[in-house]
């Protein structure tokens, strides 16, 4: 593959969610640094209709402190049935091997620099970018992305306090603004139990500056600690711990053990766009919609997945 020239009409450059439905819709080969799945929180609206690209209605209930919270379909479950599509119709060509791209806009030329230190080469009309994350050759930047706002995701493992019917909690505050609770992923912990009385674990989503981040103020323990007087406050209490002399159940605090954090900055660079170079900003959401609007044309990939949903829909009749 590296001693050849790939020829394309049109290429994609990123990848997350809209750049996969983007490649999809259009039938373009995609290509990335970095494959940017959907977070576990992130949702599609409720009422927003995704039948159409093959997916069932469904909606699912949080319940939050306020009352039950709505959302639509995991956009993350999305991202891989699509991913998995247009692997099958070979439009990553080079899946999760590159480490860096250059463009040679004049020449309608891009390189791939690839993890085993090859280069492999490929012609195109037309690029549309979605992410500009490792790639060189872009076109001058308008306006630079500011480092002054960053989402801040702080995974932790409930070791007490873990069973509660809460699913979120959001807050008004920028530090800990919202407290997601999933059952918990670790081995056996939740065998046999049902969904009321599962174990939940916790991922806490903040909002900072870059300079907070290094404040030690604002790290992961002080995170955890205000997510926990947060819980108190809504009556969370920590695991049963034996029985007091009056009667009463003796309760052991809450307790979190840190498991990772992440951040990514919030802003995007705006460039100036070019005959052979267009930048897209649109939502997943609004890539849909524009293209059932527009009644796309079907294309190959489009076929596989008719072929694929008409056979699931048998075999679960069949079921």
């Amino acid at each position: 593959m590296k001693n050849n020239i790939y020829r394309y009409d049109n290429i994609v450059i990123g990848g997350n969610l809209p750049a996969i439905l983007f490649s999809y819709f259009n039938s373009c080969p995609i290509f990335f640094t970095k494959m940017k799945s959907p977070k576990l929180f992130e949702f599609f609206q409720h009422n927003f209709d995704i039948s159409s690209i093959k997916f069932k209605p469904f909606s699912k209930e949080f319940r939050t402190p306020k009352g039950i919270k709505k959302f639509g379909r995991y956009k993350k479950e999305v991202f891989e049935k699509y991913c998995f599509l247009l692997s099958l119709a070979g439009m990553i060509p080079m899946a999760d091997k590159i480490v860096a791209i250059r463009i040679n806009e004049e020449a309608g030329e891009v390189k791939f620099s690839t993890k085993g230190n090859n280069t492999v080469k490929a012609m195109f009309k037309r690029a549309y970018v979605f992410d500009d994350e490792g790639v060189d050759g872009l076109p001058e930047i308008k306006k630079k992305a500011t480092d002054k706002k960053y989402m801040v995701i702080d995974w932790a493992d409930v070791r007490s306090g873990a069973v509660h019917e809460f699913d979120l909690i959001e807050t008004k505050d920028k530090f800990v603004n919202k407290i997601w609770f999933y059952p918990s992923t670790r081995v056996d912990i939740n065998f046999g139990l049902t969904e009321e009385k599962s174990r939940k674990d916790v991922i806490i989503v903040s909002y900072m500056s870059k300079e907070q981040i290094e404040d030690a103020e604002y790290s992961d323990m002080f995170v955890r600690r205000k997510a926990i007087e947060i819980m108190k406050g809504l009556g969370i209490q920590g695991m049963n711990w034996g029985w007091l002399i009056t009667g009463e159940k003796r309760r052991m605090p809450i307790k979190m053990d840190y498991k990772r954090r992440e951040w990514e900055n919030m802003g995007k660079n705006v460039y100036s766009e070019t005959d052979k170079i267009k930048f897209n900003n649109q939502t997943e959401e609004e890539i849909i919609k524009h293209y059932l609007e527009n009644d796309f044309e079907k294309t190959y990939v489009h076929r596989i997945n008719n072929k694929l949903s008409e056979r699931w829909n048998k075999l679960v009749n069949v079921l």
